[in-house]
């Protein structure tokens, strides 16, 4: 809280009601992380942020453009500088098409557009 008085000739003829500066640190997303389940057809994507602040985030999945709302998990760490770091998985509830394409997005109050990133599979 920073706070504004003016003075003069030693006496403080005003002041301020204070202001609250806030430091915004805008989380990066890194890349996807992608690991093919047992049957080989049911995967699971791993998404994760670089350090950010204010706490606030919000983290959504997609498939092909599509929100995927189900099967999600989302784990928020604050690092030993007060930071925050963010782990997002999606456990694919159905078979895995090549060429599908998974992106998590991110929205932030310091960010001026959804940071996103994206994974497209290639079964082989």
């Amino acid at each position: 809280m920073y706070f504004c008085k003016l003075r003069h000739q030693q006496t403080i003829i005003g002041a301020g009601s204070g202001s609250l500066l806030t430091v915004c640190v805008s989380p990066t997303l890194r890349k996807i992380v992608a690991v093919e389940g047992i049957s080989g057809y049911y995967w699971k994507f791993e998404c994760k942020t670089t350090a950010f602040y204010p706490e606030d985030l919000r983290i959504s999945w997609l498939r092909n453009g599509v929100e995927i709302q189900a099967r999600i998990e989302t784990v928020k760490n604050k690092t030993l500088d007060g930071l925050y770091e963010v782990t997002s998985s999606l456990e694919e509830a159905q078979p895995v098409q090549s060429g599908a394409v998974y992106t998590c997005q991110a929205s932030h109050d310091c960010l001026e557009e959804l940071a996103s990133v994206s994974y497209t599979v290639n079964r082989g």
